[in-house]
């Protein structure tokens, strides 16, 4: 055996005394004594299930059914709306909120303040040093 698998292999041991002493963790197992095994709690007999059987429904055939009686369940019940006004004469009145476009009149069009002729600029000369 070299000298490098001999230092590998062997475990320091705990040195100082103010260090905090090193939990206790339960072993594997400790926590499941609850758990019973797969099935083990199913008392009757399981079957894959039978042979498929086809039962008719109630349902109309086709051409037996009347798509005007079905919109006219389906639509809603409730009345027109009656918006009126306000008939309390004590209430505190409705703030006004701004216009459209009442926020943006310190905006101006994008270039609209420039003076100067702008460019792209020339095409990179190289110089060497």
């Amino acid at each position: 055996m070299s000298k490098m698998s001999v230092r590998s292999a062997h475990i320091k041991e705990e040195t100082s005394p103010y260090r905090r002493p090193q939990e206790n963790s339960p072993g594997p197992g400790a926590h499941d004594g609850h758990l019973t095994a797969f099935g083990a709690d199913v008392t009757r007999n399981i079957t894959m299930g039978s042979k498929y059987e086809f039962k008719a429904d109630s349902n109309p055939a086709v051409g037996q059914y009347d798509p005007s009686s079905g919109i006219a369940m389906s639509q809603s019940k409730s009345r027109m709306a009656h918006i009126s006004e306000e008939k309390h004469p004590y209430r505190r009145p409705k703030e006004q909120s701004p216009d459209a476009g009442f926020y943006d009149k310190h905006l101006t069009a994008l270039g609209a303040n420039i003076t100067h002729k702008m460019d792209f600029g020339n095409k990179y000369i190289f110089k060497a040093n």
